[in-house]
């Protein structure tokens, strides 16, 4: 049989039993594979232990240990999309209804001190309002009543400065951002607002400095 074989229908050991065999001396650090010494460091760096402990233990040097982790930052880096903030609402709902049931079931007890039941159901009200909260900066609530007023005269608004408008699309692309929502076509119109901004007000100020000249034509 060959290596490679052998290395297929070896099993594969957890992080805590590497390194318990490690500890033992019953398995050598030179003899971990990169993925099983990565997975050492990932373990090793939850339970708290300093970088150059992780490198006395796996017999590797710091700028290893920092490697890895580096890998591992990589690995379990999370791509922004609608569909990933739809899961984590999700998660954070279900989550949310979990620990309020069980506050409920501490309520519900006959034989719970009154003291408990009403600390209890403050802790239910909590988890409750800081769910509403944090869906609220999410954009899956609104954060306040909507109200909406119209009136119809002949004093019309003067239109928005362009400091305005460019206030107002840069505020609009900050919410869109923190809402998860990264689409290209609305990416490209957001470009194409801002070349078009860009563009008049330049054309603006174009005609202004035109008409500054033709003022001083005519005075002279």
């Amino acid at each position: 049989m060959s290596d490679s074989e052998k290395n297929v229908n070896k099993p594969i050991l957890s992080p805590i039993s590497l390194i318990k065999q490690l500890r033992d001396g019953k398995i050598s650090a030179a003899n971990l594979t990169n993925e099983s010494r990565i997975a050492c460091v990932e373990y090793l760096t939850g339970e708290g232990l300093k970088k150059c402990e992780i490198a006395e233990l796996l017999k590797i040097s710091t700028r290893t240990v920092y490697r890895d982790l580096a890998q591992i930052r990589k690995e379990n880096a999370i791509s922004l999309d609608a569909e990933f903030v739809a899961q984590h609402v999700g998660e954070l709902k279900k989550r949310c209804s979990s620990a309020i049931s069980n506050l409920l079931k501490i309520q519900n007890d006959k034989k719970c001190p009154h003291k408990v039941k009403v600390d209890a159901i403050h802790k239910t009200w909590l988890i409750f309002k800081e769910c509403t909260q944090t869906l609220q900066s999410l954009y899956y609530l609104p954060n306040g009543a909507t109200e909406i007023r119209a009136s119809v005269d002949h004093n019309f608004r003067e239109p928005p400065s362009f400091d305005e408008i460019t206030h107002d699309l840069s505020m609009l692309k900050t919410s869109m951002k923190e809402a998860g929502i990264p689409d290209e076509k609305i990416t490209q119109m957001f470009s194409a607002l801002e070349g078009l901004i860009q563009r008049s007000s330049a054309s603006n100020i174009i005609k202004h400095v035109k008409s500054k000249i033709v003022e001083e034509n005519k005075n002279d």
